[in-house]
């Protein structure tokens, strides 16, 4: 299981309340000054958003993804920007929009940056998409710079310097241990090494190409999804691992209780039910989300089948 560091309500933002890897990133002064304007959690909008964030993942970590927590702060904080522009890069569209709301992105930028960092500073963490919105976000404030010929060169080194660190943290977090693929073809385990760290359509062009039985093993700092099939028949089992325990589930859609077949592969043996048999779609979903969020799908029934590796 997960280790989360939350700060404490009387000490509150401090290095020995962030992830290690946070620490070892973030190491300058200003990512933990609570007064430093310029940094994720220095404004107002940074700090009320770690906080919103600790109090979010203390309940819903296991179950939802981190986008869910955005989508909710921007009815609860009355975003001016639409979701469907949350990741807007267009010039001429910005524009106009600051024309008529000339702060309307400094709320949502700040809350994405906030929200990255606030994921790796907890969790140690971070999911794509987020990352994907705080580069926006970044990105954004730079141009909004230009377009305002603010004078403004701490706030532009500060900016950059965030993402640069950033992005070389979200390198190391992927880059640790997930995505790896194997296949498995008779008694060989082989990794296909050809395949980028963080593309994720190379996995589902394999996966889509997959005629002939086959092994994958999937792994991030949630834990192993290994899947295992060929054409439109896979079974898919999560392990989450923690120093003192392992939990070892086997995924289902639906509950019915009727006998499928025994499937073995890995030198394992399962005997399964119908609904635990899953189609390439469903496994696909199952991956994205996996590599996207750090979690399994919540909807997909889970039958731990510990005891039997007890």
């Amino acid at each position: 299981m997960q280790k989360f560091y939350f700060d404490d309500a009387e000490a509150g933002l401090v290095r020995a309340s962030c992830h290690p890897l946070f620490r070892k990133y973030f190491s300058d002064d200003f990512y933990y000054d609570i007064l430093d304007d310029y940094s994720p959690f220095g404004n107002d909008d940074g700090a009320d958003t770690l906080y919103e964030l600790e109090e979010w993942l203390k309940k819903y970590a296991d179950t939802e993804p981190l986008r869910d927590f955005l989508e909710d702060l921007a009815v609860k904080w009355d975003f001016e920007i639409d979701e469907s522009e949350w990741d807007l890069l267009e010039r001429e569209r910005i524009v106009d929009i600051l024309h008529d709301a000339p702060y309307a992105f400094d709320l949502t930028d700040r809350i994405f940056i906030a929200t990255a960092f606030g994921q790796i500073k907890v969790s140690g963490t971070l999911s794509a998409d987020i990352k994907a919105l705080a580069d926006c976000a970044f990105e954004r404030q730079l141009m909004i710079v230009d377009i305002y010929q603010y004078d403004e060169p701490l706030l532009v080194e500060r900016l950059k310097q965030m993402q640069g660190d950033l992005t070389a943290c979200y390198e190391e977090i992927w880059a640790q241990g997930f995505p790896k693929l194997y296949i498995h073809r008779g008694e060989k385990l082989e990794e296909i090494e050809h395949i980028s760290w963080n593309n994720l359509d190379s996995y589902i062009d394999v996966l889509n190409e997959t005629t002939i039985a086959t092994y994958f093993i999937f792994e991030n700092e949630a834990g192993f999804l290994q899947c295992a099939g060929a054409d439109d028949e896979f079974i898919v089992e999560f392990r989450d691992v923690d120093e003192n325990d392992f939990h070892h589930y086997i995924l289902g859609k639906e509950p019915i209780t009727k006998k499928h077949q025994t499937f073995s592969y890995g030198g394992v043996s399962r005997d399964l039910f119908g609904y635990e048999v899953l189609s390439i779609d469903d496994v696909t979903y199952i991956l994205e989300t996996f590599y996207n969020h750090h979690m399994v799908p919540r909807e997909y029934l889970l039958r731990n089948i510990s005891r039997e590796f007890q």
